[in-house]
């Protein structure tokens, strides 16, 4: 939500904006360039695509975090872990 907010209020003041957004219900004006995204990598590749800019706002709550491997199975816990 807060992201749409501080969209709409830089649009009421006149820039040009573009927000990048994730999964959501909520509405934006139709002179925001909407991108919209599923994932944190679609998310940083489109904010890559949109640099350089004036001002930019990021206020997304993304996972800092990516596993090297996926596993197809449940991993036990270990309890030696030192």
């Amino acid at each position: 939500k807060q992201g749409y907010e501080i969209a709409k209020s830089f649009l009421k003041r006149g820039f040009d904006t573009t927000l990048i957004s994730g999964p959501t219900n909520l509405k934006i004006d139709d002179n925001v360039n909407l991108i919209k995204v599923e994932t944190a990598e679609e998310m940083f590749q489109a904010t890559l695509n949109n640099l350089p800019a004036d001002v930019a706002v990021f206020s997304a709550a993304v996972g800092d975090f990516k596993v090297k491997k996926m596993s197809k199975i449940k991993i036990k816990k270990k309890t030696n872990l030192i």
